[in-house]
Order: C-alpha cells, then structure tokens, then sequence
C-alpha cells in the first residue's frame, strides 16, 4: 500500500487536532451551559427556602377575603363585617385565612406552574398531605440517592429539560401537623384527611424541591460562554499552528532537496561542489550536515570505484 507523504500526514494530522480542539471547546461550553442551570436551579430552591422561612417568622401569612371571595386553603379564619363611613355606602364583610408556610410554598409553586417563565418548580413528597404533592419517577429518583447515598440535591438531563431536586427535612415545626393524625390540628385533618402525610420523623428526607428548567444548547447559548479572552486564546493556537505548518513545510522542502541530490549522485551527477560541501559541514542544521555527509560518501565510493578499477 502506498504511503502518504508527510505533508499529507501532517496535514490530515492538523486537520484531526483542529477538529479534536473544536470538539472540545463545544463540550466545555455544552458542561459550561450545564452548570448555570444546575446553579440556576439552585438559586430557585433557595429563594424557596426563604420565602418558607419568612413566612415562618410570622407564624403563617394572613390572606384576606372580601365577600366570601375564593383564597383556597387555609388553617385558620375569622371573619368580621366593617361598615364604611359617608364616602362609601356599601358594607363589606371580611374574612381572613392563615396560610402556613408549607401552603404559602405550595401556592407560589402554582403561579411558577402557570408562568410563562421557563423555570418551574413544585414541593412533593412520597407521603404527601395533598395528593396533588405526589412525587414522579424524576423525584423518586432523587429520593432514592437522597435516603441510601446521603446526596443532597439530585439532577439530570433529559432532552430539552433540566431537572433538579433539593431534599427537604422534616424540622421540628412539621411535626406539629405530620407526626401523626391524631396530633395534627383539626383544621389540617379537616382539610387533608387522616390517610396520609402522617409519621414524619425529625430529620427525616420527607420530600424535594423540584426545578424543570428549559435545557436547548443552541449556538447562541453557546457562543454566550465564549469571552474575547477565549476568541484570543482560539487564535493564538491558530496563529501557532500555522506557524507550525510553515516550519514543517519548509524542512519537507529540504528532504525533497536533498532526495534530488541523492538521485544525481546516484546517477553521476554532482549536486554540490566542494565549496559548498564545507560551508554545509559548518552549518547547524541537520538536513545540511546530512547533504554533506552524503556527498562526501558518494565521492569516497567514487574514489574506491576508481581505485579498485587502476589496481585490476
């Protein structure tokens, strides 16, 4: 099989390296783009936490309702009727609800359901209060590693969504609704019923934060991870390898040189006179100190030819 020249070879060989390095900036910036998400999630089940953390310094939020208005549900009412001075001649009555901080989630997970945001998240347990709450496969998953691997938070990516789950502990104050039924407040078993959402332990892993986020690797996104300073890092590589390529192209030039040198020799010619055969020999460079060497072994094998040619 005939072999390629080494341009060809150092040619195919850049061409493979070019490609290697283009390969590899994509999936960097694909791991880059992975990253964000997995950060951007993370600062969504943050967010999560404080508003729950919020609404528990006050002990749950009041929500008010005027004329029997819907506020969905609640753990606590009282109502009373105002009646309005001159400027006003109707009368209202009011009502007001308390919603734990559980629930205030819970309704903030809903509106995210709604938006047109490309974040979303949901609170889900295996043993949820509202059936509603009920993990999937994703969160089972997540669960899973959570309980038997000791993880924290869990993530995957599955074609144009991002998932991602951060564990939730039962803390002492669930246990004034979770511990068991017959403890719960009536309000929350009128609501929820005795079935289930029951028998949490203080630090147990009871449930997650659920993130989906939009996951489309286009170009924009990936040309968005790409700064001036990685551009200039690409062309001085680029720089370099033609650089390269010029060097390799002009030490190829010398072996095809001295490979029509030896094909004169080869065939009596002289390719180089005996000035330039030590002007070669005082060189540093490799491919001259060869041509020399060369030529001298060509002239030494004419001069035994000539030699052995007088003696017979």
């Amino acid at each position: 099989m005939k072999r390629w020249s080494i341009w060809s070879q150092f040619m195919f060989a850049s061409g493979f390296a070019v490609l290697l390095v283009c390969c590899g900036v994509y999936l960097v910036a694909v791991a880059v783009h992975q990253n964000n998400l997995k950060n951007e999630a993370r600062s969504v089940t943050n967010l999560v936490e404080q508003v729950g953390t919020w609404a528990a310094e006050y002990k749950g939020i009041w929500v008010k309702s005027v004329d029997n208005s819907d506020v969905g549900k609640a753990l606590e009412a009282f109502r009373y009727t105002s009646s309005s001075d001159n400027e006003y001649e109707d009368i209202a009555a009011v009502s007001y609800h308390r919603k734990n901080p559980v629930l205030v989630q819970r309704e903030l997970s809903d509106v995210s359901q709604r938006s047109s945001g490309k974040a979303k998240f949901k609170i889900l347990s295996d043993n949820p209060m509202n059936p509603g709450n009920q993990v999937g496969p994703f969160e089972k998953m997540a669960l899973e590693a959570m309980r038997n691997d000791g993880k924290s938070e869990f993530y995957e990516s599955n074609g144009g969504e991002f998932r991602y789950a951060k564990m939730i502990k039962a803390s002492k104050s669930c246990m004034a609704c979770h511990a068991s039924a017959e403890k719960a407040p009536e309000s929350v078993r009128r609501n929820y019923g005795t079935e289930s959402g029951y028998g949490y332990k203080e630090g147990d892993v009871v449930g997650v934060i659920s993130v989906s986020l939009e996951n489309k690797v286009t170009t924009d996104a990936v040309l968005s991870y790409i700064s001036w300073s990685s551009v200039a890092g690409l062309l001085m590589m680029v720089s370099a390898l033609l650089l390269l390529m010029s060097f390799v192209r002009a030490q190829l030039g010398g072996i095809v040189s001295l490979q029509v040198m030896t094909d004169k020799l080869m065939k009596g010619g002289s390719e180089v006179s005996n000035e330039n055969v030590e002007n070669l020999s005082r060189s540093s460079n490799e491919l001259d100190l060869l041509k020399g060497a060369i030529f001298a072994l060509s002239h030494s094998i004419k001069y035994l030819q000539k030699k052995k040619s007088v003696s017979e």
